[in-house]
Parts: C-alpha cells; structure tokens; sequence
C-alpha cells in the first residue's frame, strides 16, 4: 500500500513538473503575429512594368523594413527571375520585370522574424511589349502648319479661320487666306488664336 502511495506522489510530481516545464517554455518564446503578403499590381502588365507586393499585419499595418523574395518562372518553369526586395515605410516593394511577351508565374515569399510569421502567394501574369505611339499625324500637321506660316496668301485655308469666317463665306466674298497674321480681331467678344491665320480681303 506504502508502495503505490510512493508511486502515484512520484507521477504527480512528474506531471507538475512537465506542465511547468511547459508554461515557462511559452512564456519565454511569446506567439508571433501572422503576416499578410499580397501581390498589388495588375495580373497584366508591360515589358519594364514593376511587380508590387505589400506586407501588412494581422492588424493591416504596414510590415517595413523587411525582405520579400520575389521569384518568377516561365510556361516551362524556368526561374527566370529572382531577386529580394525590402518593404518601404508603407509596406511596399516593387521590381521591374523586362522579360519578354509571355506568361509567368509570380511567386512571393517573407521568411517571418522575431514578431511576425513567414507567408508567401503567387499570381500567374500576362507580360505585353509596350505599345509604340504613332505621332506621325501630328508632326505633319505641324510640319504643315510651320510651312504655311512662311506664305503671305494661301488660296484657301481651315473650315474656320480665328474670327469666325468660314472657307465659304471667303470664296463667296473672294477673300484670300494667310497665316501669318496672329489671329483676326473684330470685336472684343471674338476669340484670338495666335496659332489660326485669317481670311482677308
């Protein structure tokens, strides 16, 4: 009888001592907070366009100062890019991506620290060459325009010139057309256009 006493005092304080041993081991390493990674750019993008992730709290406050690793395969899975990036006051990194026209998978990835949880996502994008605009039209209507200017007389100019009189009116009335005054004054309600000639008799 003696003996099982002994016994079950011994396993009692056994169990005190683990539930100890364990209440002190979370005491010393505290939970950490979760984190919240988020890829913030479009899923579609241009040739030199920037990737955008964000890092925030549970809270949604921003996570500054830390690394983000930033990893992008091609359709066959080749890492074609892999580079770290730090987070800004508000959270924010960014990378520019020149790669060529195609689709990549993006994945994101923070390794956590002393507060926070490690976290990753990953986003499939559409990466397009830039669109060259096309000036031409309008290079040659200044063009034009900087050679007009230099004749006194054209036979007929625009629909309108700078006072209100139109092309018509300056046929039935055999006015020429020249740009090379700075707009045509009538009255002071009239607009002025520097840029317009006028007709004249």
């Amino acid at each position: 009888m003696e003996k099982n006493k002994i016994i079950l005092i011994g396993l009692i304080v056994v169990i005190v001592v683990a539930i100890a041993a364990v209440f002190g081991f979370m005491m010393l390493s505290p939970q950490k907070e979760a984190s919240e990674l988020m890829i913030t750019s479009n899923s579609t993008i241009y040739s030199g366009d920037n990737v955008s992730v964000e890092l925030k709290d549970s809270g949604k406050a921003p996570i500054a100062n830390e690394f983000v690793n930033i990893l992008v395969c091609d359709s066959t899975g080749k890492v074609v890019t892999n580079e770290t990036v730090r987070t800004n006051s508000s959270g924010n990194a960014n990378l520019a991506l020149s790669l060529d026209e195609g689709s990549y998978d993006v994945t994101v990835s923070f390794g956590g620290n002393d507060n926070f949880t490690g976290n990753n996502t990953s986003q499939n994008i559409e990466i397009k060459e830039e669109p060259v605009e096309i000036q031409q039209t309008s290079s040659s209507q200044h063009t034009s325009q900087s050679s007009s200017s230099k004749s006194s007389s054209d036979s007929y100019g625009p629909e309108v010139d700078s006072g209100g009189i139109t092309r018509k009116e300056a046929k039935k009335y055999g006015y020429t057309y020249t740009s090379e005054h700075g707009g045509h004054y009538i009255g002071s309600n009239d607009a002025w256009d520097e840029e317009a000639g006028v007709y004249h008799d």
